[in-house]
């Protein structure tokens, strides 16, 4: 059974699924400029940040499993190495103009 987070709602509580989400959807709810002011600087504090406040902006409940760690664990490393694909330079710095491009929707 994968880890699970509830989202509560006034009418009816959904399950999502850790499992399903995207970078893509963590990535543009937040304004790459506000990362950068606040001094997150590496692919891994970054993916962290957005996680939290992807979870956080959904008012979204951790259920309680005890593979929750593993499962989320797994989901910072894969989305660590995607935005260091997508949006780091071969040296490792971040491309704040590449990610402000996407998060634009552009």
């Amino acid at each position: 059974m994968g880890a699970n987070l509830i989202e509560s709602t006034s009418s009816q509580k959904r399950v999502v699924h850790l499992k399903d989400l995207q970078l893509s959807d963590v990535l543009k709810k937040i304004n790459p400029y506000v990362l950068r002011s606040t001094q997150v600087f590496t692919a891994e504090q970054i993916v962290k940040y957005l996680l939290y406040a992807y979870l956080s902006s959904n008012k979204i409940v951790l259920r309680k499993h005890k593979n929750f760690l593993e499962v989320y664990s797994r989901i910072v490393n894969i989305f660590t190495q995607q935005f260091v694909e997508e949006f780091c330079s071969p040296d490792g710095k971040i491309d704040w103009n590449k990610l402000a491009h996407f998060n634009s929707g552009n």
